[in-house]
């Protein structure tokens, strides 16, 4: 049997010796088989394979061992005794983190920076509905965009050109005293090779809590995560829409 497969109270059946396998003898076991089985899932199903635990909800009332996904995204388990009617997660007396990212670390290995995978990955983490091309959409007719999707922008190198080819040129010398008329001392370019466009509900509900609109901290929050998929020397800029 695979390790992945593995049931502990059947091998604690088949290791105790068959005239010890008591009713009584086989009880007690059991209570150490249930806490070796649930380390077990949790490693091997969890966070292997990931969690589809729903997001918590602060006006649920939740028993000891139920488990749901908070806002940072990681999964939390009830524990302790008494009421958690409107007591998040982050009261440690109350919940327990037991996986640190509901997505499986099998998922997260096939993560590149290929377009569709990345943003089937940024729409998963955020939550947010991911649309793939069908037959339809490859007959011609219209994409419909995934709630959070990628646009590749052109990347400008700081040059540029008067007139349409050399010939067709004039000098521009940086001492002639009418130049600046025409070409400004500051030239500004664009560097970055793709936009993350996000919708404004979903990015104005990230935390840290902060006026709507672009902010440093939200950025921050969706690069955390999207640079880790990005590869190295790319730039890239969020917008809302």
């Amino acid at each position: 049997m695979s390790i992945y497969d593995y049931i502990v109270s059947n091998e604690t059946l088949q290791l105790t010796p068959p005239n010890k396998r008591e009713t009584t003898t086989l009880a007690y076991l059991s209570v150490f088989d249930d806490k070796f089985q649930k380390l077990h899932d949790l490693f091997f199903d969890n966070f292997a394979d990931g969690s589809t635990e729903i997001d918590y909800a602060g006006g649920t009332t939740y028993s000891v061992g139920n488990r749901v996904r908070y806002i940072d995204n990681k999964i939390y388990e009830r524990i302790g005794t008494g009421n958690t009617t409107g007591v998040a997660p982050t009261d440690l007396t109350k919940w327990m983190a037991v996986i640190n990212n509901f997505i499986g670390v099998r998922e997260r290995s096939k993560y590149t920076s290929s377009r569709v995978v990345f943003e089937w990955a940024l729409n998963k983490w955020f939550k947010t509905v991911f649309r793939q091309f069908t037959a339809w959409e490859r007959a011609g007719n219209p994409t419909p965009l995934s709630d959070i999707y990628i646009q590749n922008t052109a990347v400008d190198f700081g040059s540029f050109m008067v007139g349409v080819n050399e010939a067709q040129s004039s000098d521009v010398m940086f001492s002639d005293s009418e130049q600046t008329s025409f070409i400004n001392l500051a030239y500004f370019f664009n560097t970055s090779m793709f936009t993350i466009n996000i919708p404004t509900a979903v990015y104005n509900a990230l935390l840290p809590a902060e006026p709507a609109g672009i902010t440093t901290a939200k950025d921050n929050v969706v690069r955390v995560f999207a640079d880790k998929y990005c590869l190295g020397g790319v730039q890239y800029i969020i917008a809302i829409y």
